[in-house]
């Protein structure tokens, strides 16, 4: 199956993030700490594993953007709050929305 196609920048709020993808993601670059994705806040930056799922990657995805509209949005949520909405986010998200690609 053809995983969903990502857009190279994301809106949030007034800011700009670029999304990468690429393998074996290590936000650290030591190579001792492998990740699905993170976002870098000061970057304006979202990283996600290439090799995940699709259904791991939509929600790697939605979790990376909820790390950045709550930093945005000066939001304090904890990283198990933000683990806890990813699935049913992205359920809510598969099950009722059609995503058309820009061109």
């Amino acid at each position: 199956m053809k995983k969903r196609m990502y857009p190279a920048k994301v809106k949030v709020r007034d800011v700009h993030y670029d999304i990468t993808l690429t393998e074996c993601v290590d936000p650290t670059d030591s190579g001792d700490t492998i990740t699905r994705g993170y976002c870098e806040t000061k970057e304006k930056l979202i990283v996600l594993d290439s090799t995940l799922s699709e259904q791991e990657l939509f929600e790697t995805f939605l979790h990376e953007l909820l790390h950045a509209a709550a930093h945005e949005h000066a939001i304090k949520l904890k990283h198990k709050t933000i683990y806890a909405l990813e699935g049913p986010l992205a359920q809510i998200i598969r099950d009722n929305f059609i995503f058309v690609p820009k061109r």
